[in-house]
């Protein structure tokens, strides 16, 4: 059978990360005699380019086409489906990824879709492309059949991860995806490649959206044969693990540490703050890690509280400062707006980054602060479709089309202000924590001196890096749109501004 794959464009994701899960999919279907032709509009930036697109999909002959999606890019989505159908109306589309896992029943009525690959896809995809004329006894999925959707139940997992193989590397373009990339801190890097070491997170945040209910881990000895494989067929000398959650326990860590500092590479993760403790920070740091994200979330212990992160304020700056302290980079997540955001929690919030001396992400641009968005598959959203905040599920995936990270519009308000008070009080929050650094950086030159250093030390050594593969032109505009941010930010919050006066 001949099956085309999908990647879709992001529009706010900039970086061409590898499409693992597309890959790993890619490897499933050869592994019981497909071929697989692909289609990365992410990497492409073709997003836009519909006619092109008709004109590529439209000279393949193909049996199945399987496209893989985020709960944000529904919109985009039904548009691919519709190019699909047009070239080829008789053949099945199959989606897969958190759209399909948690909002079936909206993609099967509101796209011209057929399939619904739910949550893991490895053996569902194996047994749908076998089963295509009969699809009854084919777990995890949803599909329609003579005008009736059917759910076949829950996805049948793989137990054992490591008896996944690598992905097929070998049907990708992969110097594409090593352009531009590089891991944040200290070092630069040649090459950087994205991989997983796991699936699924021990934790159930109310706020996340996860696509596997469970957790599975592969080997560390799995990781670092892949690693190897990487660094001796690409010249790889970077990894940036893109689980949900690396660093999942001190022992997991500290064995990925042990099996990473022989490899010679630099890295970066996602950790948790409250198993982060300053000795494993500094094993991390010793093995080659660069940076290390955490989910602060909010700087008030209610609202930590109300999104059943399970960690207390003051795990969350102890593992920060110690973080900093060893000399990583830190990647704070921030969310506003949560139910219970007040102005007492704001300024609980404000008096946490005061103490840290912190800035997030760094000094010069606005602060990484998301308001608040339900995603299908979370807690909050389901609470959100209980109690009537939202009540057209379809229109809602709509307007998640552009996205949920700092600088995406409103789509809910949980806060006892109205929408212009509580974007303003954003606003406000990002300015204070800015304001607050500054003030901290005044008093301490030592610091700002030591920070500008490294950074302009960085900012030429990757800039040096990116120009060997993309070009001097390139390079020149990446430069620039580097410095912006600040100035946009003012930008934006003076017309908000104006915005408020006019209507009051």
């Amino acid at each position: 059978m001949k099956v085309l794959l999908i990647q879709l464009h992001h529009g706010d994701r900039e970086i061409n990360f590898f499409p693992l899960g597309l890959a790993y999919i890619a490897g499933a279907l050869l592994d019981v005699g497909c071929d697989v032709e692909l289609i990365d509009l992410q990497m492409e930036k073709t997003a836009h380019s519909q006619a092109s697109l008709t004109e590529r999909i439209k000279a393949m002959n193909v049996e199945l086409i399987g496209i893989t999606a985020y709960s944000t890019q529904f919109a985009h989505f039904k548009e691919v489906v519709d190019i699909c159908k047009a070239c080829h109306a008789d053949v099945p589309v199959v989606v897969g990824g958190p759209l399909a896992t948690y909002s079936a029943m909206q993609v099967l009525t509101g796209t011209n879709a057929d399939i619904c690959v739910k949550s893991e896809g490895d053996i569902t995809i194996q047994r749908l492309v076998k089963s295509l004329d009969n699809l009854k006894d084919v777990k995890g999925i949803t599909y329609r059949e003579n005008g009736r959707i059917i759910n076949n139940g829950e996805a049948v997992y793989v137990d054992d991860l490591d008896s996944i193989g690598f992905p097929p590397y070998h049907l990708f373009d992969m110097e594409k995806y090593f352009e531009g990339q590089g891991l944040y801190g200290d070092a630069p890097t040649k090459k950087t490649m994205s991989i997983v070491t796991s699936r699924g997170c021990p934790y159930s945040c109310n706020f996340c959206s996860m696509t596997f209910k469970n957790v599975r881990r592969r080997s560390v000895e799995n990781v670092v044969k892949e690693i190897q494989f990487f660094k001796d067929k690409y010249g790889v000398d970077s990894i940036a693990f893109i689980d949900e959650l690396v660093i999942s326990s001190k022992k997991r860590g500290y064995e990925i540490c042990g099996a990473l500092a022989k490899l010679n590479i630099k890295w970066g993760c996602q950790g948790r703050v409250n198993i982060c403790d300053k000795e494993l920070l500094r094993a991390m740091k010793a093995s080659g890690c660069t940076y290390v994200g955490f989910g602060v979330e909010s700087g008030s212990q209610k609202i930590l509280d109300a999104m059943n992160k399970k960690v207390k304020v003051e795990q969350s700056r102890e593992a920060v400062s110690n973080a900093v302290e060893t000399g990583l980079f830190v990647v704070v997540q921030m969310i506003f707006g949560y139910p219970g955001e007040d102005d007492t929690t704001i300024n609980e919030t404000v008096d946490y980054f005061k103490r840290l001396n912190y800035y997030p992400p760094y000094p010069g641009s606005p602060a990484n602060v998301s308001l608040i968005t339900p995603l299908p598959g979370s807690a909050l959203y389901d609470n959100c479709v209980k109690d009537g905040t939202i009540t057209d599920e379809i229109e809602w995936l709509n307007g998640l089309g552009q996205g949920y990270y700092p600088g995406a519009p409103l789509l809910v308000n949980f806060t006892g202000w109205d929408d212009d008070t509580l974007i303003k009080k954003k606003f406000e929050l990002e300015e204070t924590l800015y304001r607050n650094y500054k003030a901290y950086v005044r008093r301490h030159p030592s610091v700002f001196l030591k920070k500008g250093i490294d950074e302009a030390l960085r900012l030429v050594s990757r800039s040096i890096i990116y120009a060997r593969a993309n070009g001097a032109q390139k390079t020149v505009a990446k430069i620039l749109g580097h410095f912006p941010a600040r100035f946009k930010f003012n930008k934006e919050y003076a017309e908000l501004q104006r915005s408020i006066e006019k209507k009051h």
